[in-house]
């Protein structure tokens, strides 16, 4: 029997390339393209991700509970896509048909022109959608993220073959099709410069003896492994008109409610970043502030204001004292001057309505902070103060939980409270 020849690696990757018609199939690592990063304008989600969002071929999980703004925060993802390539679109595969593109392109600065949506006909199987999706995805030469608005609203085709009222006792039906889909697109989204973006809900299937919600999201645990970043929202915060967390009031006239959003002038939505394939996520999470305008109905983004907090958090905004703040150029940590020649330096409000009324100004100044805050180890912390930090790590905790963990929780809740009431008892005789 011929002893088999062997060749080079380098011999071997060039004839490898020929039988898969594929030149780039095998080759050295440093010739593999890095990844890109999604610049953002938000510091808040640039600061916690190092940079932005990676991007080529990226898996992106967002989900939260109801109403703690998922859609808003993809909405400001859209605008920083459209930023970094204003020639290509976005596909928002509405499946809830919920998605009020003018409002959230008014709130996010972006194009409307620029984002398709696809809205599946009534009838239409979750399968037939997430092929099409596919399809699209091997198709169109111009997309660079596709959203899927939400994972949980497609319908099973054998939901639509069997009658409503029929229970099928297919569990985990959609969730099976969900690992085969995403293995055929992360090839497909890698191979044409795609990211996707699978919103998923949050739901309460149940609380513990305590008190405690027993969360759930459905449709499996395949978009936590293909994901390389996952976003988690938690509960958000209505503001007064400075920007501050609202504070209940009473007054007639002013009532105000922190809970319901009565009275507010505004909101913030708050998210950690959970896994990141591409960076740490030691720095926790980030946030984005909304404000309203003189009506009420309309919010928009406010990055100005989450700019002045962040860069007076890292002391690229200097505070002197109670008063008077001057402004440091990133770079440098050289006070500023305005076109005038004028040291940026005085009170808050001043500084505040100079970076409003100086759009292209600020829009490079935050750039400018939001690269300095990402590229440097020297800056460290969580964006959100501790409590929230805190809720959403035991949300995704509470996620994880199977039934019979969280029956074993119920347990030990019971014991433990039976044993407080118990010691209270003998503390009481002894007495």
């Amino acid at each position: 029997m011929a002893e088999k020849v062997k060749m080079t690696f380098a011999d071997y990757a060039k004839q490898f390339a020929k039988t898969r018609k594929n030149e780039n199939i095998l080759q050295k690592s440093s010739l593999i393209p890095q990844y890109t990063r999604i610049k953002s304008l938000c510091p808040g989600i640039a600061y916690p991700t190092w940079g932005g969002i990676p991007h080529k071929g990226r898996i992106i999980e967002v989900s939260g509970l109801n109403s703690t703004g998922k859609t808003s925060g993809v909405s400001a993802i859209i605008a920083d896509y459209q930023r970094n390539f204003p020639d290509k679109s976005i596909l928002y595969a509405d499946i809830e048909s919920t998605y009020d593109v003018e409002y959230h392109a008014k709130a996010n600065n972006f194009d409307p022109d620029k984002v398709y949506l696809y809205r599946p006909d009534v009838g239409e199987s979750g399968e037939l959608v997430l092929g099409t999706l596919l399809d699209m995805a091997n198709s169109i030469s111009d997309i660079s993220l596709i959203i899927v608005d939400s994972i949980p609203a497609l319908v099973p085709s054998i939901d639509y073959e069997n009658e409503f009222e029929k229970d099928n006792g297919m569990r985990g039906t959609l969730a099976k099709f969900l690992y085969k889909w995403q293995r055929e697109m992360i090839p497909t989204i890698a191979a044409n410069d795609i990211d996707l973006m699978l919103i998923n809900q949050t739901r309460i299937k149940g609380k513990t003896f305590t008190g405690a919600d027993i969360l759930d999201e459905p449709c499996g645990d395949a978009i936590k492994f293909y994901a390389s970043v996952r976003i988690r929202f938690g509960k958000r915060k209505f503001l007064d008109e400075n920007g501050e967390e609202l504070a209940n009031s009473t007054k007639a006239g002013q009532e105000k409610n922190a809970a319901t959003g009565q009275g507010a002038s505004g909101y913030r939505i708050q998210f950690s970043f959970l896994k990141n394939k591409t960076a740490p996520t030691t720095r926790g999470g980030g946030f984005i502030t909304y404000m309203f305008d003189e009506t009420g109905k309309q919010a928009y983004m406010d990055v100005t204001k989450d700019m002045f907090n962040i860069a007076t958090k890292f002391n690229m905004i200097n505070r002197l004292n109670n008063v008077t703040y001057e402004v440091l150029d990133p770079n440098t940590k050289l006070l500023m001057k305005d076109e005038n020649g004028n040291d940026l330096r005085g009170k808050k409000d001043d500084l505040y309505q100079y970076f409003k009324s100086h759009k292209e100004f600020t829009e490079k100044y935050t750039l400018a902070l939001n690269e300095k805050l990402s590229s440097s180890s020297e800056f460290s912390g969580n964006l959100l103060d501790a409590e929230t930090a805190a809720a959403i790590q035991k949300e995704d905790q509470g996620v994880s939980l199977t039934l019979k963990e969280a029956e074993e929780i119920n347990k030990q809740e019971r014991i433990t409270v039976m044993d407080e009431e118990t010691a209270v008892m003998v503390s009481r005789e002894s007495e």
